[in-house]
């Protein structure tokens, strides 16, 4: 952290992994992590293009995220375009003011959590994974905002997504032939293993209203309505669309996704970990006797 902090590296280092191998009750750990993000958040590796943070056995809180990203009306990493934290980054969802530029490039505060925050503050993010964070996985668009909109966001698994072609599950029809902006998140319906959420439109003429609703889409051959399914849901529809235009509903036999070359990503054929194992607890849950006495419910995961 203390070389880092130098400066020395600011014009050179465009590629940095830092993994840290520390359990998490060894003492001055906090302040190595603390040490590390406070020197990139300061500018001091102002020419880096691509970032990744693995902590082990340890438990990040939001304050790490928001020292990363620095203060002032510059970013500390203005060429930043791929970014990667893994495993210990706990970030939440709860927002905070902030002060940030609007489209004008004048000064002012909005209430943002601290995720949103870093898509601000790191203007040429083209790639962030940032499995199983609180935060990320109910991460929202800001609305008249589109930091979070315009960047590939991966809160399923580590891998950095490429854009990605999108068909149809029965018929292979295309819906989208490149899809460069989304966000990778869970579910909201147990026939689906994950959902991609856009503001790009689907190709002219690859989809048709479902159930003679606009905001309901399926693939230009319909092929899931007699099921009583559709791939896409508009916002204003009963599905969360977290402030984005579509959300996609995403398995084998739902919508499809691919990279450009037709290769399978990380995100496969079946749901994600942080998936399974919240819909085991959940089955768990739903089997203990006084069940009808729960009031509130949260989750916690840990590495």
């Amino acid at each position: 952290g203390r070389e880092l902090g130098k400066g020395n590296l600011a014009g050179r280092l465009t590629s940095l992994s830092l993994t840290f191998h520390v359990r998490s009750t060894q003492h001055g750990f906090d302040a190595l992590v603390s040490s590390c993000v406070a020197a990139i958040g300061s500018g001091a590796c102002a020419s880096l293009t691509a970032l990744s943070l693995r902590n082990e056995n340890l438990d990040v809180d939001d304050g790490a995220l928001v020292k990363l990203c620095g203060q002032g009306r510059s970013s500390p990493a203005p060429r930043l375009e791929t970014l990667q934290l893994l495993e210990g980054w706990k970030i939440r969802d709860v927002p905070t003011l902030f002060e940030i530029e609007d489209r004008g490039g004048a000064r002012r505060t909005a209430r943002l959590t601290p995720i949103q925050y870093a898509a601000a503050r790191f203007p040429r993010l083209e790639a962030v994974s940032m499995p199983e964070s609180p935060g990320a996985q109910r991460l929202r668009r800001v609305p008249g905002r589109d930091d979070v909109a315009r960047i590939r966001f991966n809160t399923e698994t580590p891998e950095l997504l490429p854009p990605l072609r999108v068909t149809c599950g029965a018929c292979s029809a295309v819906l989208f032939s490149r899809l460069d902006a989304y966000l990778v998140g869970p579910p909201t319906q147990d026939h689906i293993h994950f959902e991609l959420f856009t503001m790009q439109d689907p190709d002219l003429d690859a989809t048709l209203p479902a159930f003679g609703t606009e905001t309901r889409r399926n693939c230009r051959h319909d092929c899931h309505t007699h099921s009583g399914k559709f791939l896409l849901a508009g916002r204003g529809d009963f599905v969360d669309t977290r402030d984005f235009r579509w959300a996609i509903a995403c398995a084998p036999d739902l919508a499809q996704v691919r990279t450009l070359d037709g290769d399978l990503t990380s995100l496969g054929s079946s749901p994600s970990p942080w998936t399974q194992r919240s819909r085991t607890l959940l089955d768990r849950l739903s089997q203990l006797s006084q069940i009808d006495r729960l009031t509130q419910l949260s989750f916690f995961t840990f590495a």
